[in-house]
């Protein structure tokens, strides 16, 4: 698994989008906790690196990208209501998966938005 860090300038090229994610109390402790040695709060994004068929089509399913081991830097409300979010942060992901039979994961930085009550959202991933 390669995890080296690569230039934080080069954008993969577009929003990917959020299908599914933690609870905002989820979020805001792996943000409080992102830095504590001791304590890890794992994070589950389900970020759709495609899909099936049309959105318009019935029984569409996406296809997942490979992303994990987040790490929240920065987290912003979006608004007054209170469950949407600007996330800023550190991922392990693969955006390039759909054409390779394994993940080979590298470490990027993200910019998010997500909606924790409709738990979707859409995120930009950077190299």
């Amino acid at each position: 698994m390669d995890t080296k860090m690569r230039d934080y300038s080069k954008e993969i090229g577009r929003s990917f989008p959020i299908e599914d994610g933690p609870s905002r109390d989820r979020l805001i402790d792996a943000f409080k906790y992102a830095y504590d040695k001791g304590t890890i709060i794992g994070l589950d994004f389900k970020v759709a690196l495609g899909y099936t068929g049309n959105l318009t089509e019935e029984n569409v399913a996406y296809i997942l990208m490979p992303i994990k081991d987040f790490v929240i830097l920065n987290l912003g409300h979006e608004d007054d209501s209170g469950a949407t979010f600007d996330i800023k942060g550190s991922c392990l992901a693969d955006s390039r998966a759909i054409v390779r039979d394994q993940a080979e994961y590298s470490l990027c930085r993200f910019s998010a938005y997500y909606n924790a009550k409709t738990r979707k959202g859409c995120i930009k991933l950077f190299e």
